[in-house]
């Protein structure tokens, strides 16, 4: 480990963090700036967004200098951790069909995030990793469960799209869509 920031850590592993960052953004600014009116790009915005906001946050939270600041960064981090499901339920969705009703799907998101802003349901410590964590027990339970379902609901809800849609483009696009989730899904719980 070293301290070139002064109190704040650098973990070189975390860099993953700013790779994230930069793949999100050039991925995400040029597909929403080629047709910014549509709601399906609007949303995949906002999913690439998030996914910055997580990744920094993230990226904060390992290298913070002390416990209490890691711990603020976390907060933030599980936020948009679980707000990224649910966007991509939205995006999803919006690609078959534009109903702005859909939006609501993210309230359950929306409430377990919150919660973790505000009740911090972790325990933060220092490892050789950088600044790590353990949930209590019901909140894990709860993250994971919230995690699960949307990712259930992507993969069935793409497939379903994919069977229905009479685009060879738009079925290629519910593959890709498929094949990351997979991929992130997998990474992520390793």
């Amino acid at each position: 480990c070293v301290d070139p920031m002064g109190n704040w850590f650098f973990y070189p592993w975390t860099i993953q963090y700013v790779i994230g960052i930069v793949i999100s953004l050039t991925c995400t600014v040029p597909i929403f700036m080629s047709k910014y009116k549509s709601w399906a790009y609007r949303s995949f915005l906002g999913y690439g967004l998030c996914i910055i906001l997580w990744s920094l946050s993230a990226f904060l939270h390992r290298n913070a200098p002390d416990a209490e600041l890691s711990a603020l960064f976390f907060r933030i981090d599980l936020f948009f951790a679980c707000l990224l499901n649910p966007i991509l339920f939205i995006v999803i969705f919006f690609f078959w069909k534009e109903k702005i009703y859909i939006i609501g799907s993210q309230l359950v998101g929306i409430i377990v995030g919150s919660y973790a802003l505000i009740a911090a349901p972790f325990t933060i410590f220092k490892s050789q990793w950088g600044w790590n964590y353990i949930f209590d027990d019901i909140y894990r339970i709860v993250f994971n469960v919230n995690a699960f379902v949307y990712i259930f609901l992507c993969l069935i809800f793409s497939i379903y799209i994919m069977k229905k849609v009479p685009l060879r483009a738009l079925k290629i696009k519910f593959r890709l869509i498929i094949a990351g989730l997979l991929i992130s899904t997998v990474s992520g719980a390793i």
